[in-house]
Formats: C-alpha cells, structure tokens, sequence
C-alpha cells in the first residue's frame, strides 16, 4: 500500500515517539542500558528530522541516510534555525560532530577500537525541540489514521 505524504511524516513522527519513550524508560531502569539508549535516542531523532522533512517537502521522501547533519540541512533555514533554539544545545557543532551518525556508529561500537563519547541528553533536547516544531507546525499529522483493509484471507 502506498501512503500519501502526510501518513508517511505521521508513521515517521509515531515511531519517533515510541523510540524516544523507550529511552525514557531504559533511563530510569536499574539495568544498564546505555549502548541500547543511545541507538534508540539517535533513531528517535532521526525519525523525527524525516517526519518534519516529509511535511516540508509536501511529498514523499525516499531517504538513504541516518545522519542528522544530511538531514538537518535537508530542513528549511526557519526551521533550521527554531530547532537550535530549542534545543538549547550549548556546543551545535561538536553536537553535530559527534552524534549526526550515532544511530550506525553505536550499534557497531563492538567493531570499534577506541573511545567514544557522546551526550544522550542533548540528543533529548534536540528530539523534543524537533517533536515541539512538529506538532505546533503541523497539528493535523499527529492525528491521522491508518485505515488498513482486512484480509478476508488472513482474517476470514
């Protein structure tokens, strides 16, 4: 089924939140969790970045990276420039540096040699300032439906 633009930026936005909310989750576990919080942090911002890009664009997008630099500046200089605001990002730069390619770069830390660092916190403040844009830029998104027909095969 193919979706039109609005459902994929919705699909995008969902997933986004769902990544982001177990974050939240893993954050406050008495387990340690950070390799798997920092992945799903990344892929929270990245899933939103694609959602607000979507929704800029008005069309379909078939995106081939995962790096938030590409698709940040893949965004409109407005937006671009609301997004740094409110992330409260002391250091953009370094944090673009270090985390753009985060979501392929910790999930194979175990072929890494070397030390890492990275702030999961700033990649909280640059999700929720992206998800704050979204929903105040495009209130309509957040409550589209995903109607699917059923499969009288499958389903009787």
């Amino acid at each position: 089924m193919a979706y039109n633009y609005e459902t994929q930026a919705y699909l995008a936005y969902a997933r986004a939140v769902e990544f982001a909310k177990a974050v939240d989750v893993m954050e406050h576990s008495s387990v340690h969790l950070m390799i798997p919080q920092i992945v799903n942090a990344a892929f929270s911002c990245e899933l939103m970045l694609k959602a607000t890009i979507i929704m800029e664009k008005e069309k379909q997008v078939d995106f081939i990276s995962h790096r938030f630099d590409e698709l940040f500046s893949k965004l409109t200089p407005g937006t671009q420039k609301k997004i740094r605001a409110g992330s409260s990002i002391f250091d953009w730069d370094r944090f673009m540096r270090v985390s753009s390619n985060a979501f392929i770069e910790w999930r194979y830390l175990h072929e890494k040699d070397g030390v890492m660092a990275i702030s999961i916190s700033d990649m909280q403040r640059f999700f929720n300032a992206l998800k704050k844009h979204y929903e105040e830029s495009y209130p309509q998104v957040k409550s589209v439906t995903v109607i699917t027909q059923k499969n009288s095969d499958l389903w009787g």
